[in-house]
């Protein structure tokens, strides 16, 4: 049982990939030379699946790990044989980590062959699917942005498909998008596989031909055999698929290679079939099937963005990147703005920051800092400064361009522009909210401000269309403005932490929205309630508040901030142990996300509640995946060194180190911690907190001394910077104590927990979690001093604190539960003993999480002294035994067979 403050956890899922099911005709393929029930390894042959140019696949089961898999055995080809694809397919594969690519297991080998173990999924490729009835081009854009999104992260990791085509691309039962079969994959930088064919000889375009890949959806470069290609060769084909998919045919018409090849490079397109695309959705695909790969968008991540629904994607970037160059590219196009009278009306963006963000209110914000004598005031400052001006140009920017797409391009209708402008209005609040509570900035608020400026959102929300046209309208009554200005404080509070005030303010304002049924506000303040109750763990409350969101979101037909409060909803059932909840509604919170369009700060905040979720159930690996997919749409979106990351790297610090990779979760909580200092400056207090994270993972990883000089660094640093968060100034000293315990110095160790709790106590209250979690780290002091009924007293106060705020079955409580346990055992007292660790491993084994061995060995020794049931004992001593064994606790295995030799003497006398 661990007393030490170690590394958070927090969580997401992990989508499973799906394997080629049927021929091209559809007809179920004949089983090769494998019969059902032949064993391959530990994989026992259930049936043959599907079949393609490499190798059979087939259903299997793997008996280690109780799970079906598929297999794909290969074939051997002319040229490059077949063993040497699968091999480079295995390689490519495991390069990967992504919800939409498929995940291989493992590579194998049965008798002279090779074979490839992959997830199972059952499931309907995409041709299959477009087949099954006529698709919405939403619904295929909808697949396709999903598949995309696979294939940039294939093309992040340096790998090139080669053969996406509708046969490629799986959904499987759940509605999830994979993208499978990399059999021909080119790692980036490796020659070409391609085998010697005849160009002009007739080929069956639906499967592979005399080339590597399918050359219907081959871009021409690849037709032609050029020596290098890169990730715009699989954007070709991927929008030759999804102009299949689309029209119902595809884009090039031609019988062999040659006709294919003249047909693309002339970009010579069929006239599309009588169907409801849009024009700018057709722009997009045809881009992408340009003859030259320069001609095409610069990568594959950048084609999904332009399908995320906004008719002119690539120009609201530009917009958001930099307006003032995007001004320059038309001046230098021999548009002369000044003398257009035209683009007049979009002239007057910047004026609207005036008493918001401009010169008299920043320097007033400045002397505000300045005179609220934090020490890091001017370093916050200017952090600050940089990031809303940043904000503030981008939401001048999308102003100008979302005047200019209507009134001067007549790209837009007016009704898209009056819905951009009310979202850039609401923005725009935001920002005056926030700066109003910057004017009058205490020490407390200066700690917060350089997060909370970073937090408060930018305009890039308003170039949605997709969630702008389905987002409903605001209320028009005469007070609705006065209502949007008081929701954009309260959202002000809430980002700096002042959680009475967002109630307070909050509770007044649904009252009001309600009376007059304005849903739309009343859905945002009770998701701000939610988060400020959360925060205060109240959790139930906050619920309640979550679910009233959703509701009124709902009936305003919000997709953003129910989507929102169904991922707030994730965590809380995660911090509620109602596991199996959250799981289902974290699927409700996907489908939220999805109906807006996409959202990638909110699919990778989902992805990293997953991650938390599963490493709470005790599902390492899947945790794992799911933040380092978290992380990595984070980083696409942000950028490597954004603040964002922090948390998620942080919690995947705490994944390697509950896995044993202690020295990977130290270089994982020093890269989360240096991040934060990049934006937030050093002695911020998030970044202090973070200095804290990493010493505790350095002394999991057995290094005390580095440890403590982090420990003394975060404590001079707090006092340095009067840090007013004396949480952060607590949990050192906690840990500090277990360094001097493990160093045999027991009064020094029990002087600094008891420094701790003073400091909890006084911030948080003697009721407080953080109270009792150090009050069980002093009880180990306290029973190595042999001061077991002073230990016991400590235990009693913690069980009691986190019965009353965690509930009866929260797993959290095992520790001291069992430590209590253990105690009365080394009391004599048997009887008492094991109903406390009775309950201490049944919360365990509820949580999913394998029994502590030394939880085990005293139940053990308990159930014994007190003539419990014998062959359970037995059990649990077998358990303990193995649990050492994995954790090379060579003393506690020696323990146990000690006991229990002196057991079997003691019978025998």
């Amino acid at each position: 049982m661990a007393d030490r403050d170690t590394l958070g956890g927090t969580t997401s899922t992990v989508a499973e990939p799906t394997v080629s099911r049927t021929h091209e005709g559809g007809e179920t393929l004949r089983a090769g030379g494998l019969a059902r029930g032949m064993t391959i390894d530990h994989y026992v042959v259930l049936e043959c699946i599907g079949e393609g140019g490499m190798g059979v696949v087939y259903s299997a089961y793997d008996y280690t790990l109780d799970r079906k898999v598929a297999l794909k055995l290969m074939h051997e080809t002319r040229g490059l044989t077949g063993r040497q694809r699968l091999v480079r397919e295995a390689r490519a594969l495991a390069k990967l980590s992504h919800p939409n690519v498929v995940t291989v297991y493992e590579v194998g080998r049965h008798a002279d062959e090779l074979f490839v173990a992959m997830e199972l999924v059952e499931g309907v490729t995409v041709r299959a699917w477009s087949a099954e009835m006529p698709r919405s081009w939403r619904e295929v854009v909808a697949v396709f942005r999903r598949a995309g999104e696979g294939l940039a992260a294939a093309h992040a990791a340096g790998v090139i498909h080669r053969d996406i085509k509708p046969d490629n691309i799986f959904i499987d039962d759940a509605g999830a998008v994979r993208v499978g079969d990399f059999g021909v994959a080119m790692l980036r930088g490796g020659e070409p596989d391609d085998e010697a064919g005849t160009r002009d000889s007739p080929v069956m375009l639906t499967r592979p031909g005399a080339t590597v890949g399918t050359p219907a959806y081959m871009a021409p470069e690849q037709l032609r055999g050029d020596p290098e290609i890169d990730g715009r060769a699989d954007q070709f084909g991927f929008c030759v698929a999804l102009h299949e998919a689309l029209y119902g045919e595809r884009p090039f018409a031609g019988e062999t290679e040659g006709e294919l090849l003249a047909a693309s490079d002339r970009g010579q397109l069929r006239d599309p079939a009588d169907r409801a695309v849009p024009g700018w959705l057709r722009r997009i695909v045809v881009r992408g099937l340009a003859a030259r790969p320069d001609d095409r968008y610069p990568s594959i991540s950048e084609l999904v963005a332009a399908l995320g629904g906004n008719p002119r994607a690539t120009t609201l970037r530009w917009s958001l990147v930099g307006g003032a160059l995007a001004l320059i590219a038309v001046g230098v196009a021999g548009v002369t703005l000044a003398a257009d009278a035209k683009t007049l009306p979009c002239r007057d963006a910047e004026r609207r920051l005036a008493g918001i963000w401009d010169a008299p209110r920043r320097a007033a914000i400045h002397a505000a800092f300045l005179a609220s004598s934090a020490p890091i005031a001017s370093d916050t400052w200017s952090r600050v400064d940089r990031v809303l001006d940043g904000k503030a140009r981008a939401l001048t920017a999308m102003r100008t361009e979302a005047c200019e797409a209507t009134h001067v391009r007549g790209e837009q209708s007016a009704a898209l522009l009056d819905l951009r402008m009310e979202c850039l209005d609401n923005h725009l609040a935001d920002l005056r909210a926030l700066t109003d509570v910057f004017l009058i900035a205490d020490a407390a608020t200066v700690a917060t401000a350089a997060t909370a400026a970073r937090a408060v959102e930018g305009p890039e929300a308003c170039a949605n269309a997709i969630a702008l046209r389905d987002g409903g309208q605001q209320a028009s009554d005469p007070a609705a403005p006065a209502r949007r200005e008081r929701l954009a404080q309260i959202r002000a509070q809430l980002l700096t932490g002042k959680d009475a005030s967002v109630l307070a303010l909050g509770k007044a304002l649904v009252t009001e929205a309600v009376a007059v049924g304005d849903r739309r506000v009343e859905a945002a303040v009770q998701t701000a309630i939610g988060g400020a109750l959360v925060r205060r763990r109240e959790l139930a409350g906050a619920e309640a508040a979550l679910y009233r969101a959703i509701a009124a979101a709902a009936a305003s037909h919000d997709g953003r901030v129910a989507a929102r409060a169904w991922l707030d909803l994730v965590s809380l059932a995660t911090e509620r142990v109602h596991y199996d909840e959250a799981h289902r509604i974290a699927l409700a919170t996907a489908g939220a996300i999805e109906n807006i369009g996409g959202d990638p700060p909110l699919e990778g905040s989902l992805a990293e509640s997953l991650g938390v979720l599963y490493q709470r159930e005790g599902k390492l690996a899947e945790a794992r995946a799911q933040l380092q997919r978290a992380i990595s749409i984070l980083e696409r979106h942000y950028g490597r060194d954004h603040y964002r990351l922090a948390t998620p790297l942080q919690r995947l610090a705490g994944v390697a180190q509950a896995g044993g990779s202690r020295d990977e979760a130290v270089l994982l909580s020093r890269r989360a911690r240096e991040g934060l200092a990049h934006e937030l400056g050093p002695d911020a207090p998030e970044v202090l907190t973070l200095r804290f994270v990493e010493g505790a993972a350095l002394l999991e990883a057995g290094k005390p001394t580095e440890a403590m000089a982090s420990f003394q660094r975060t404590l001079a640093d707090a006092e340095r910077t009067k840090l007013s968060d004396r949480r952060v100034i607590a949990m050192p000293h906690m840990n500090m104590g277990i360094i001097q315990r493990d160093a045999g110095r027991l009064a020094e160790a029990r002087a600094f927990m008891q420094r701790a709790i003073a400091i909890h106590t006084e911030v948080s209250g003697p009721d407080s979690l953080a109270v009792a979690k150090t009050r069980s780290s002093l009880a180990f002091v306290l029973i190595d001093l042999g001061r077991l009924d002073d230990a016991l007293a400590e235990l009693e106060r913690t069980i009691t604190i986190q019965d009353k705020l965690l509930g009866p079955d929260h797993p959290t409580l095992a520790l001291a539960l069992g430590l209590r346990g253990t105690v009365w055992m080394m009391k004599d007292d048997a009887a008492r003993g094991l109903g406390s660790l009775e309950r201490a491993v049944s919360l365990t084994k509820r949580a999913g999480q394998a029994c502590d061995p030394n939880l085990c060995f005293w139940l053990a020794r308990a159930l014994t002294a007190t003539g419990g049931d014998r062959s359970r004992a037995r059990a649990l001593l077998t358990e303990a035994r193995a649990g050492y064994a994995a954790a090379g606790n060579a003393e506690g295995t020696a323990a146990v067979n000690a006991w229990v030799a002196r057991s079997k003497q003691g019978a025998r006398k």
